[in-house]
């Protein structure tokens, strides 16, 4: 029973020690303020979907594009960072940055889809 509580004393260490081992060892994909942020713009989604004219039937495919994204960086959250991840990521977040500003601009500032289609297209095209 002794040899039970010298293993247990060994492997008390405080969720802040492992983590702080980890971060000083591992770059991740995603920094902790990346992380952040995608929580934060996720709980924004959840607040904009509460207006009327999310609800358009035309919108719903770009909403569930915006939230599969957020859900795959949360769950990108303990990979590691390499050079050919991160370039993905950020292809990546320039497509969530497009899909944020087509919803807001046809729900909150109520212009039409075709029309910021058209600008999203003219802009990638320049």
């Amino acid at each position: 029973m002794s040899t039970l509580t010298t293993i247990e004393e060994e492997q008390e260490v405080s969720v802040e020690e492992i983590s702080e081992t980890r971060d000083s060892e591992i770059e991740l994909l995603l920094s902790d303020e990346e992380l952040r942020d995608v929580y934060g713009k996720k709980r924004s989604l959840e607040t904009l979907l509460t207006h009327p004219r999310a609800k358009t039937v035309s919108l719903q495919g770009y909403i569930n594009m915006l939230t599969t994204y957020y859900d795959a960086f949360i769950s990108y959250q303990d990979l590691k960072h390499t050079k050919k991840e991160r370039e993905k990521l950020e292809g990546s977040m320039k497509r969530v940055a497009n899909l944020e500003d087509l919803l807001i601009r046809v729900i909150v500032r109520e212009e039409k889809l075709l029309t910021v289609l058209a600008e999203h297209k003219k802009r990638m095209t320049q």
